[in-house]
């Protein structure tokens, strides 16, 4: 059996069954990945920030702590990825595979923006001061 490139398998929509079970597996089988990517998004936003500190000491925005609560958040929304898809089993509105796929590249979309967003505005304030 030939195997599959990372970001195929990462979007592949599920093989089985949609059981409650095998919905939540999915889910949980790409955590990690979803993890490291959007971790590495909020590493590169420490970095960024952290430059334009020492540029401007003193002018930086402080979004630190936003930086630093964001994984928290995002496995908690991560968890409502899995959980919506259930709720839709429940009341037949799963579109067999396609929705557990759409649901995970809007979530991990919408992640990786809000990890890279402190980047984003601390570089347009460092170039606006």
């Amino acid at each position: 059996m030939q195997q599959q490139p990372q970001a195929q398998w990462l979007f592949a929509p599920p093989k089985e069954p949609a059981s409650i079970w095998c919905i939540i597996k999915w889910w949980e089988l790409r955590r990690i990945p979803y993890n490291l990517m959007v971790g590495g998004c909020g590493i590169f936003s420490l970095v960024v920030m952290f430059i334009c500190e020492s540029l401007q000491p003193g002018k930086g925005e402080g979004n630190y702590f936003l930086v630093l609560i964001a994984p928290v958040v995002a496995n908690i929304c991560y968890t409502g990825g899995w959980l919506v898809e259930v709720l839709l089993g429940l009341c037949s509105c799963r579109m067999e595979g396609r929705s557990t796929v759409l649901l995970f590249r809007l979530g991990l979309g919408f992640s990786l923006v809000v990890a890279i967003l402190p980047a984003i505005t601390n570089v347009a304030f460092c170039l606006l001061r």
